[in-house]
């Protein structure tokens, strides 16, 4: 059987519906919707405010504003999102301050991937976890199509991939398109269950 498949990702995001996605309070998801607006439009993110949402309480609004500075900056100052602010080496603290003070907008998005670039993503994507997948995809959002043509190349270059690799690069290459059609905390299964059942299953049969 082939492994291709068309798919429209808006198509997608609408099949799935609110019922679907996770429960978020509003206070919760005003960052996260910022983020997301971000996410799109880099240019306009101011770095003071981004620089409070990596010091957030919320580990989601700490991971998605380094999602979204890494992707952009092609750094991530060495914070992991899963310390608690106050667990933050001084040092990651005093070079994420200086890189917010030197202006006040974030900038434009990252240069488009070079070939080496996208090899790499797709060999870690391979054989990827849920988190390290989400980080990549989001690497790559002011670029998705270089992504998923990258992978589709891989798909149709080594046909005698593993299932489980198979299947990891599809949700990935799925993820990356839908990003930008919808929210960045819909669970990875949902994404994955539409990619191996099609639209034709309905959202019903989403866990």
């Amino acid at each position: 059987m082939s492994r291709k498949f068309a798919f429209t990702p808006l198509l997608l995001a609408a099949a799935l519906g609110a019922a679907v996605l996770p429960s978020v309070s509003a206070a919760e998801a005003s960052p996260l919707k910022q983020i997301a607006t971000w996410t799109r439009h880099p240019e306009s993110c101011e770095r003071a405010v981004l620089l409070t949402y990596l010091r957030s309480n919320d580990v989601r609004v700490r991971s998605a504003a380094l999602d979204l500075l890494e992707s952009v900056t092609g750094k991530d100052f060495g914070l992991d999102p899963w310390l608690a602010p106050a667990a933050v080496p001084a040092e990651v603290q005093q070079a994420l301050q200086q890189w917010a003070e030197v202006e006040s907008k974030l900038g434009a998005p990252a240069t488009a991937p070079d070939a080496a670039k996208l090899r790499e993503a797709v060999a870690v994507l391979r054989t990827a976890d849920a988190d390290t997948m989400r980080r990549v995809c989001l690497r790559f959002a002011a670029y998705p199509a270089a992504l998923a043509y990258a992978i589709e190349q891989e798909l149709e270059n080594v046909p005698d991939l593993p299932q489980p690799e198979v299947d990891k690069l599809r949700c990935a290459q799925f993820r990356v398109q839908l990003q930008s059609a919808m929210p960045a905390d819909v669970p990875l299964c949902v994404v994955c269950r539409f990619t191996h059942s099609g639209v034709s299953t309905g959202a019903k049969n989403v866990p």
